[in-house]
């Protein structure tokens, strides 16, 4: 008899981790910027630094306070910078796809590059979001009263075979319909 809990992978070396995870630095505390901080500077690290936690613990503040702070006093560089930051993570994630040895690795860079491509999609939409477009064309031509017709498709069977008409003529009709109802 076969035994039933023997794994399918079972006598497979797993392959040994090559990196140790990444510990990141505890960030600042404070939740206020100090007056004398120099926004451009900040921005600089960002683009240079890859962590945002180390950045605020250079500065002791936490992170959110010094993302917010940006948002704040320079929204257009700091936008620009998220962008560009999501773009080199876009390419960090097409690289380690290349470098895959595992599953696992593979998986993380698929991470990876979702996660870049979702935030450049809401940062520029314009650039990277999705080009759908629609028109629409509203005629105001034709006016229908609800009560005459029992379904839709009833009232698109009466308006085959209707020629537009000219809007004098929609004027004239709408106000013979105000002078029926409004009567002095």
């Amino acid at each position: 008899m076969a035994e039933a809990h023997v794994r399918a992978d079972d006598g497979v070396k797993k392959p040994k981790h090559e990196q140790k995870p990444v510990r990141r630095p505890k960030e600042g505390q404070s939740w206020t910027i100090p007056k004398d901080l120099d926004p451009d500077e900040v921005l600089t690290h960002y683009l240079t630094e890859q962590r945002t936690s180390g950045i605020a613990l250079k500065y002791g503040i936490r992170r959110g306070a010094l993302a917010r702070w940006l948002c704040q006093v320079r929204p257009k560089e700091w936008k620009e910078i998220q962008v560009i930051r999501a773009l080199c993570t876009k390419e960090d994630g097409l690289e380690q796809i290349y470098d895959a040895t595992t599953g696992l690795r593979l998986a993380r860079a698929r991470a990876l590059i979702d996660s870049a491509q979702w935030e450049l999609e809401k940062l520029d939409s314009a650039n990277y979001g999705d080009k759908q477009w629609v028109n629409v064309q509203v005629d105001h031509r034709y006016q229908v009263e609800a009560g005459l017709f029992e379904s839709a498709l009833e009232l698109v069977k009466s308006m085959r075979g209707i020629a537009p008409a000219q809007p004098k003529e929609i004027i004239d009709l709408q106000i013979d319909a105000k002078q029926q109802s409004d009567p002095k």
